[in-house]
């Protein structure tokens, strides 16, 4: 059985290269960078994916879990499969420590992992297409079905970008908006390009910079979509490139999760991930924080600093948006 490379990453700070693959329940090696012909050091726990065609995607970004220093961990999102007696112990996203791939964090009351809900896992498969850090925040960009429910197959599948802070520990940050990008066809009418194929972080150029109203070098989130098969998640052979300003992404979070605290939206639509609290429901409108900036309408909070769930789900709109169809 061939083993498929699932995750290949390079740790400049120790000189190492982490493999992945997709035998050992998705087990892997560490290279010296110096000297790739030496012997790895094999880790036996599983973070990849350990088919062929799942999803496994890593990116090495800072963690900021304590106030007296910051380090580097590996950022992984891993689909669930149904091969082997122990994926379910395998999380849908975690932070790992770089020297053995352990949980950066594994206590009673602090993992640093998130779970798709084992009454959903086999048929609400999530593919993890980008991931990235900026800011104070760590990112990924996912495919998955728009209802994690089976009677709701025909609603087809949708594009997420998902969020947790940094500087927490057990994921309680964890949000995920919706990702638009729509296209004007030449008969006027506007079709959604849904799949989200790959992505970039990139700082954006002056012509960009002013469609978007942002300055020069500012992060932008560039995107090629492309339009499902129907309600399945295969692309048609068409493409589009959104671009999104990063500032624009993050203020969007916010306000929705302000929303869930002010009393605006009722429930958090996350009834996918392990563990939901008070039935889904978001907080009492209310409750007392401390807010972060002021924003021309609302104050929005700086939510990195709650010690309690937020586990949020809402759509991105933007009016800002850049697109451009591909051949």
């Amino acid at each position: 059985m061939d083993n498929v490379n699932k995750l290949l990453i390079a740790d400049l700070e120790s000189q190492t290269l982490i493999a992945c693959g997709s035998l050992l329940q998705g087990a892997c090696e560490k290279y010296k960078m110096s000297n790739i012909s030496i012997k790895p050091e094999f880790i036996p726990h599983s973070v990849a994916a350990n088919d062929e065609n799942s999803s496994t995607y890593a990116f090495i970004g800072p963690e900021r879990y304590n106030a007296w220093g910051q380090t580097n961990i590996l950022y992984v999102g891993t689909t669930f499969t149904n091969r082997g007696d122990y994926r379910h112990d395998v999380p849908a996203i975690s932070s790992r420590n770089l020297h053995n791939l352990e949980f950066a964090e594994y206590t009673f009351n602090k993992q640093s992992i998130v779970y798709i809900d084992v009454k959903y896992r086999d048929h609400f498969l999530v593919k993890y297409v980008y991931g990235f850090n900026a800011s104070d925040y760590a990112y990924f960009v996912l495919v998955q079905k728009q209802s994690h429910l089976p009677e709701e197959e025909e609603k087809g599948y949708i594009s997420r970008l998902a969020r947790s802070c940094i500087s927490d520990p057990n994921y309680d940050s964890y949000t995920e908006v919706t990702l638009q990008c729509t296209v004007n066809l030449g008969d006027g009418k506007p079709q959604s390009y849904n799949l989200v194929q790959d992505a970039k972080v990139a700082p954006a150029g002056s012509d960009i910079a002013m469609q978007l109203g942002i300055s020069v070098g500012d992060p932008i989130f560039v995107s090629v979509f492309s339009p499902s098969r129907g309600i399945t998640n295969e692309p048609l052979s068409r493409s589009a490139l959104c671009v999104y300003s990063l500032q624009e992404i993050e203020t969007r979070f916010d306000e929705n999760i302000h929303m869930c605290f002010n009393g605006s939206t009722k429930y958090r639509n996350m009834g996918y991930v392990s563990g939901p609290i008070q039935d889904g429901k978001c907080p009492t409108a209310g409750v007392s924080i401390t807010f972060k900036r002021s924003l021309s309408c609302e104050n929005i909070v700086h939510f990195c600093f709650l010690s309690f769930n937020l586990f949020l789900s809402l759509s991105f709109h933007s009016d800002n948006r850049q697109h451009f169809e591909l051949l």
